[in-house]
């Protein structure tokens, strides 16, 4: 699977969507970007690692509305497993 990350920014900055997300949900945008495993269908990654990365601890209300956020400007689509303590997720504009 060929992932165009720089294509992914440019819909960020081109579309100006970058402006109507809070800098945690920038934040956390590009961390999906980063990190991207290619060789995998689904992607996930654990809780505690966003927390590690982003340096604050989300809510799973926070976590929803993030997703909210994602999905209405068509980023990405975001699930949260509350027993797994994860969130698997979809880049929408690739």
């Amino acid at each position: 699977m060929d992932i165009n990350r720089r294509k992914l920014l440019r819909t960020l900055i081109a579309e100006d969507l970058w402006k109507r997300l809070s800098p945690e949900e920038v934040r956390l945008y590009l961390l999906l970007i980063i990190s991207i495993d290619e060789t995998k269908e689904i992607r996930k990654l654990k809780k505690r690692d966003i927390e590690k990365c982003l340096g604050y601890s989300l809510t799973v209300g926070q976590l929803a509305k993030i997703a909210h956020s994602f999905r209405e400007l068509n980023l990405a689509g975001i699930e949260y497993s509350k027993e797994k303590s994860e969130i698997k997720f979809t880049l929408l504009t690739e």
